[in-house]
């Protein structure tokens, strides 16, 4: 891992505890810390009256220590003369309310007179250390996205109807692409469009509005500091993965790097992360890697044996995946207690067990930079296709907590293949898209699917390669509308299908996702050896076939029974296959085995539970994320840079990691 760092609070501890932090963080093998992004109030502490001489002497003694400095824009938390003086900076609530001041991203992004505050507060702690070698990056504003709400202000309101004029042209064609002939909802003019509460495609336009909103605040950041030193490394870090609250690749427009912010089993699985590792480096620019710019120094939020020792192979993992960055958050717990987060020292500043699970950590990606600086990423040779406009408009219509029908299938995809020992790449799904390099190509729920990508599957499957579909395929135009020709709109010649009727899994006054809702679904056609009868969950299509393609699996019971629910459709040199309805794990990682082999992709043996194998070439890394030791055979022979092997086997200790250098 070349950028070994910390998150880091100056401003917050007396000066003469500086040096003190600064010897410690280098003992530690840190060798960059991010500062400022909360510290507004600090470098003015009163409208266009600055307060510098702090800032340029902690980014000296970091130069002088030979730390290298992540600076970061404060805009995530306006100081109170700002808010007290321009409420009007603040975001709007639906309900009309404003947030109090003590907060944090409770701003519009819109509102003209804090972008013009925030440009002028850039400039001149960019300018203050513009010849300091230590800053070598710049972070714009923490953790961006519309949170905590979407904003309901005036300006935001006048921006969206400009947005919209600029989209549709017309209110004729704004009425039609929203469907608002239903409910009586036609608009007659421009000035009755407002942000809105009700109508899914409505709510998906202002989602959109918004997101180019900031994306549109990040670039007006970054082009004041670029114009200050063009050389800087520029970079927004997200906690916008596979959650569709937000369209990560957009905001990441116009940057040099691909940043995410990311907490081990705290707000989300492993596994779940693990995808965001695999879409990540891909919406780097240039396909380059990415940084973890923020995580935890321990988990506080479970009870495993041992919650420091887990963030090992956590770490190997990322970086395994594309990480060139680990930032931890943050170096010092904050004596208000304003957030719990795990922090590498606890409020006394004195070093303990998770100092030490650092320093250990950082010195060994230390002692390996050397050997492996310059390595190419992970080349998968299978893709899993994200749509954020998929995700965005299953978010407004029934998700729930940033999960969606598509983006929960994408991660669940991904967290097959991974326990398959096969690392894919998540891509988003825009024109423009290659699919040249994989073998399978995964669409979990792909509600939108234009017609380029038709042609794009079309030709990948001609070449030879294989697409498997996961349900709901194609239905829905990009403003969310059910299309009207048959389903999947554009690729039926391809899947050589055609879903007759559709319908939710559920029993009465029971959600799909209940675990009682489930139908039976002979898939003996697979010829795995595999139990022939699985369940299928969620949502179901009755598939009519025409005899163009081989029926694999047939509802056993329900309303379909009979019918084809899992088909294969050869397709040039390639095959299509066509998935129904959701099965539950087992059955999907039967679908997702038959595919793999369809698509001659190899798949190593089995590994216990909790087992990850990545490779990397010329490395493999076999990481243990469980408390309990393995013993996992090696896919191909080699030394170990890490850890050790015995009889042809990577001794995996409890949390433990086994680097091999592959033999040629």
């Amino acid at each position: 891992m070349k950028i070994r760092g910390v998150a880091y609070y100056p401003e917050a501890w007396p000066r003469e505890r500086w040096d003190e932090d600064i010897a410690l963080m280098r003992a530690a093998g840190i060798n960059l810390v991010r500062m400022g992004e909360f510290a507004w109030a600090r470098f003015e502490p009163g409208e266009d009256r600055y307060d510098l001489g702090w800032w340029t002497d902690i980014c000296d003694r970091m130069r002088r220590a030979e730390i290298q400095v992540l600076a970061c824009t404060p805009s995530a938390a306006p100081p109170a003369w700002l808010t007290s003086r321009h409420p009007e900076v603040l975001a709007v609530a639906a309900d009309g309310s404003r947030p109090p001041h003590g907060i944090r991203r409770h701003y519009c992004p819109n509102a003209p007179h804090y972008r013009e505050r925030a440009a002028k507060v850039n400039r001149r702690i960019a300018d203050a250390v513009r010849g300091n070698p230590a800053v070598i990056a710049w972070q714009i504003d923490n953790e961006i996205a519309p949170e905590p709400f979407l904003c309901h202000c005036e300006v935001c309101a006048a921006g969206f109807r400009e947005w919209l004029r600029a989209r549709y042209g017309t209110l004729a064609a704004l009425n039609d692409a929203w469907g608002n002939a239903f409910w009586s909802g036609d608009f007659s003019d421009w000035e009755q469009i407002r942000p809105p509460r009700y109508r899914p495609s409505w709510r998906l336009d202002y989602q959109r509005f918004q997101d180019v909103s900031f994306r549109d605040f990040i670039q007006g950041q970054a082009a004041t500091l670029r114009a200050v030193r063009a050389d800087w490394t520029v970079l927004a870090n997200l906690w916008v993965g596979l959650n569709p609250i937000a369209d990560a690749a957009l905001l990441n427009e116009g940057l040099d790097v691909a940043a995410y912010d990311g907490y081990w089993d705290c707000y989300a699985s492993r596994e779940h992360y693990s995808a965001i590792w695999d879409l990540y480096r891909n919406i780097a620019p240039a396909r380059r890697p990415f940084w973890l710019a923020e995580t935890g120094a321990w988990n506080p939020c479970r009870t495993v044996a041992d919650g420091r020792r887990a963030l090992r192979p956590w770490a190997f993992e990322a970086f395994a995946k594309g990480a060139e960055a680990h930032i931890f958050f943050r170096w010092r717990q904050s004596r208000m207690g304003e957030e719990e987060h795990p922090a590498i020292l606890d409020w006394s500043g004195r070093p303990g067990r998770t100092y030490d699970q650092v320093r250990a950590l950082f010195h060994e990606f230390h002692g390996l930079e050397p050997r492996m600086r310059g390595l190419p990423l992970p080349q998968p040779e299978v893709a899993i296709l994200y749509d954020y406009d998929t995700a965005a408009l299953l978010h407004v219509t029934e998700g729930t907590d940033g999960g969606t029908p598509h983006n929960d299938h994408v991660a669940a995809t991904a967290a097959a293949l991974g326990r398959m020992q096969v690392v894919p790449d998540i891509l988003p799904a825009r024109p423009g898209l290659s699919l040249a390099p994989y073998r399978l190509v995964v669409l979990p729920s792909l509600e939108m699917a234009d017609p380029w990508l038709a042609a794009a599957l079309d030709a990948f499957a001609a070449a030879g390669g294989v697409v498997l579909a996961q349900t709901r395929l194609a239905t829905r135009d990009r403003n969310g509308k059910f299309l009207t020709d048959p389903m999947p709109v554009g690729l039926t010649a391809l899947f050589g299908v055609d879903v007759r009727e559709r319908c939710r899994v559920e029993r009465r006054h029971r959600r799909w996702s209940d675990p009682d809702a489930r139908v039976a679904v002979d898939c003996g056609g697979l010829a795995d050896g595999g139990a022939a009868s699985v369940a299928g969950i969620g949502v179901m299509e009755m598939l009519e076939t025409g005899g163009a393609c081989t029926v694999l699996g047939r509802y056993a019971s329900g309303n379909f029974s009979g019918a084809a629910a899992l088909t294969e459709r050869a397709h040039g040199r390639g095959a299509a296959i066509y998935q129904g309805c959701l099965l539950e794990e087992e059955a999907t990682a039967r679908v997702l085995a038959h595919a793999l082999r369809r698509a001659a992709v190899a798949v190593p043996p089995p590994t216990p539970p909790g087992i990850e194998i990545i490779p990397r070439p010329p490395f493999r890394f076999y990481l243990n994320h469980t408390d309990q030791p393995a013993g996992v055979p090696l896919i191909r022979p080699g030394r170990a840079l890490v850890g050790s092997v015995e009889s042809g086997r990577a001794a995996l200790e409890p949390f433990g990691v086994c680097v091999i250098e592959e033999d040629a």
